[in-house]
């Protein structure tokens, strides 16, 4: 039961914890000690650039609202993605249903310009929610009904959900009167108001937490997140002890595709204020190694989104000041991801490494005897 409990709905011993945190902080110190000499080969001076690079991110009131405001969407983009992985539901969608989400919002606060804010707000961002979770349940279908794969699924409905907001944004709701891709502003009633004059952010900063909550309770206190995980560890399993499969990857899915939209209503009403070309800036794609440096968990995905959030708010900056240029700064990006993701399973990959040649040795013999 224990075993079960750490796996599923349990909370975790706390040296478990602090053992993580310990290695995602050596490997995060690892991938900046990486980027520190890649700087020097090519003549930058990293502690410059490092310094940069924090006063850009969270060095100043402006440079934390501006990373709070990427926070908001990305955090909830890589929730998505960790429900999805957590039940074997690999999407690739998030980007989609980010998409279907900002047009669901959009046309919802257009169609009814004359509701109060305290009406038009949330229902503004539930139809965006609605829209997300219902471009996923497409792909979550043609898998459990069809046999899709869901990568190829969520990839081809990226590309639909692309080109039918461009077509739309060039077209049937291009704002009156101007030659811009986007549509007009939605009534100030549906938008999310500021916290503070002066910063970007709004109180659609809440919803990431609150996100990260739900999916926590799901995952952990819940009998449909139970189900969710048993299938993504073990499918034959699952079904083996009366676990309805597809149900679970169809929950999955609609949660993931819901958080997605959430994040697209949440740019529309709280940044953009109008749907245009290119919104979604790759959140869902930034969201997929997001969502894995935060080892698909709730708030640890939370903190890794905001940990990415200030690299690129920051790495403006690091450029200007610097002189840091920006492929280098995908590179510094890309080698967050390599070590916090890949170097807790270095000892691992080493005992398999050793233990590898017995193994094939002990097999080669047993058939040669046959």
């Amino acid at each position: 039961m224990s075993r079960a409990q750490g796996s599923f709905g349990g909370a975790q011993t706390w040296p478990r914890s602090l053992r993580e945190a310990s290695v995602i902080s050596l490997s995060l110190l690892a991938a900046f000690a990486m980027g520190a000499l890649f700087m020097r080969l090519v003549g930058l001076h990293p502690g410059i650039a490092y310094y940069q690079l924090l006063r850009g991110g969270l060095g100043s009131v402006h440079g934390i609202g501006e990373t709070l405001v990427r926070f908001c969407p990305l955090g909830l983009c890589a929730l998505a993605v960790a429900v999805g992985f957590r039940a074997a539901f690999f999407t690739i969608g998030v980007e989609g249903q980010f998409y279907l989400g900002a047009l669901g919002t959009t046309l919802t606060a257009l169609e009814l310009p004359h509701l109060p804010a305290p009406i038009l707000i949330p229902l503004a961002m539930a139809a965006g929610t609605a829209a997300g979770s219902a471009w996923a349940l497409l792909a979550g279908w043609l898998k459990v009904r069809l046999g899709v794969n869901e990568v190829i699924g969520t990839l081809m409905l990226n590309y639909i959900a692309v080109l039918l907001i461009d077509f739309l944004v060039r077209g049937p709701l291009r704002a009156p009167g101007s030659d811009a891709q986007y549509t007009a502003l939605i009534p100030a009633a549906s938008m999310v108001p500021r916290i503070l004059p002066g910063i970007r952010i709004t109180w659609t900063i809440v919803l990431p937490l609150l996100g990260a909550l739900g999916v926590h309770l799901f995952l952990r206190r819940s009998w449909a997140g139970f189900c969710a995980q048993a299938q993504g560890i073990n499918p034959n399993a699952a079904r083996y002890a009366g676990i309805n499969g597809a149900r679970s990857v169809l929950t999955a899915a609609g949660i993931s595709g819901a958080l997605a939209g959430l994040a697209g209503a949440a740019v529309i009403q709280g940044e953009f204020h109008r749907l245009q070309a290119g919104i979604a800036s790759d959140y869902g794609y930034t969201a997929i190694p997001i969502a894995l440096v935060g080892n698909t968990s709730a708030f640890p995905t939370l903190v890794a989104a905001l940990l990415f959030a200030a690299l690129d708010v920051g790495a403006t900056l690091m450029q200007l000041k610097a002189s840091v240029p920006y492929p280098l700064v995908k590179l510094l990006q890309g080698l967050v991801i390599l070590c916090v993701a890949g170097l807790p399973m270095l000892p691992w990959a080493l005992r398999f490494r050793r233990g590898l040649p017995d193994t094939v040795m002990a097999a080669g013999a047993s058939e040669g005897d046959q």
